[in-house]
């Protein structure tokens, strides 16, 4: 059952879509192609420079992940927060609507809060207080002159205030000619951002006074899309939306620097990473495994971290490890013009350790890997420890994820799934639904999203 505050969102957004769409039916409909612009959004490789400290001390087993008692015993007690946000797409024969969400949970706690509120107790007026935040992008598939464009945001920004954008965090409207991907991108990246700003306004009031406070972001710390690095000509407006949202990104990464407050990033999703393959000190590293020199030809980072790790047990290393980790590495990214014209921000460097942890402690032949990300202030003040810290709260073996970013996801993901099916059924005698959003629907059912118990 949607929470009374979420109730009170849900009508107010239903009520400027509904208004929304009636303007838009009986208009002249534009197709153009919506392609997976995966080219553009995907992280950037070839302009991030790896470079580590030597061989000798790159690589370390843990044999045992050690129990928060353990750690707080010899590290002292530490808050952790984690964030994460999702995105689905409705689709209709006169728009494309983007329903964003966002949760931020407490190792200690469970759920803080979610956004558009669900599952938290939160009221309606401090959800609305805190987040400050469209979660719902609308993208007209009808071509508007401007001043229609202006005018349908004025009729929606009077029955839903922020709730619904119809621009880009740059400021470009959302025309027909936007891409419907981009948007969705932008969507779940804004609300994440702006979790991270809540965390660090609010933190005495989440925080055990003590020895810090870990922030878990899932994802990079900051966004580094390929878009920067891109040869061809691209639409200067996605490039200026990115800008913002990386300008955003790193001023609260700063901030967290400056005030002593721990960020790490974990980027689950490694297939389409092409870094390690370009760095001296892993090429030496399997080269010395190996027993001769060795050139990577571009191989993603999980198939490289794979092969090390593969090479290390084969050597009796580590053959009983927990985790096997691989880094420091230091990332910093290359100049670009893209970069120097649309990034108005100095971005700072980021220190990654790739973890290789087997998918049973019992069976080690088989295993998923992370890249966990921290800032220079995070590896300073912690370094290895911190990452300890976030693997001492769990992970779920089966999907490779550690319980502190699968809380957040699994509720964001539940909470964008309710907020798309009201909102996809809500709009549905106004503008009819498109084939894919119908088949999304049937394989929806029942609302039935209850909160896992180990969350809550």
């Amino acid at each position: 059952m949607i929470s009374s505050g979420g109730s009170v969102i849900l009508q107010r957004v239903l009520r400027a879509l509904s208004t929304g769409l009636t303007r838009l039916r009986g208009r002249i409909i534009t197709v153009n192609p919506q392609a997976l612009i995966t080219d553009y959004i995907s992280e950037e490789d070839e302009g991030v420079r790896v470079e580590a400290n030597g061989v000798q001390d790159l690589v370390r087993g843990v044999p045992r992940i050690p129990t928060l008692d353990d750690l707080e015993e010899s590290l002292g007690r530490y808050q952790v927060l984690s964030i994460d946000g999702s995105s689905r797409l409705v689709r209709t024969e006169s728009c494309n609507i983007t329903v964003a969400s966002v949760a931020l949970y407490s190792g200690r706690y469970g759920l803080i809060a979610d956004y558009p509120c669900y599952f938290s107790s939160l009221s309606y007026e401090r959800v609305m207080e805190l987040f400050r935040e469209s979660f719902i992008s609308l993208q007209p598939r009808v071509r508007l002159r401007e001043y229609e464009l202006a005018s349908l945001e004025t009729e929606l920004r009077r029955e839903a205030g922020h709730l619904v954008r119809v621009k880009s965090p740059a400021g470009a409207w959302y025309d027909c000619d936007y891409n419907m991907w981009q948007v969705a991108d932008e969507a779940r990246l804004m609300l994440e951002t702006r979790a991270l700003e809540i965390a660090l306004e609010h933190i005495n009031s989440f925080a055990i006074y003590g020895s810090g406070t870990l922030v878990v972001l899932d994802g990079p710390l900051y966004p580094t899309p390929r878009i920067f690095y891109y040869r061809g000509d691209v639409r200067e407006d996605y490039l200026n939306s990115y800008g913002v949202l990386i300008e955003r990104r790193v001023r609260l990464l700063r901030l967290a620097d400056e005030r002593g407050i721990n960020v790490l990033g974990v980027v689950k999703r490694l297939a389409d990473s092409h870094k390690l393959y370009r760095c001296d000190e892993m090429i030496a590293l399997i080269s010395r495994l190996r027993g001769q020199r060795v050139r990577l030809e571009k191989a993603p980072d999980e198939e490289v971290v794979a092969e090390a790790v593969r090479l290390l047990r084969q050597r009796g290393y580590a053959r009983f490890a927990d985790v096997i980790a691989i880094g420091p590495f230091r990332l910093s990214l290359t100049e670009s013009d893209k970069l120097r014209k649309f990034v108005h921000a100095e971005i700072p460097d980021k220190y990654a350790i790739y973890l290789w942890m087997p998918v049973s402690p019992y069976w080690g032949e088989e295993g998923f890997v992370l890249r966990i990300e921290a800032t220079p202030g995070t590896w300073s003040r912690m370094g290895m420890d911190s990452i300890l810290y976030l693997l001492a709260y769990g992970i779920n073996r089966v999907k490779g994820v550690p319980r502190l970013i699968e809380a957040p996801d699994e509720v964001s993901r539940r909470v964008a799934r309710v907020y798309f099916v009201h909102i996809a059924w809500g709009i549905a005698p106004i503008s009819p639904l498109s084939y894919e959003t119908r088949v999304e629907l049937s394989q929806e059912g029942e609302e039935g999203v209850g909160i896992p118990t180990w969350i809550s």
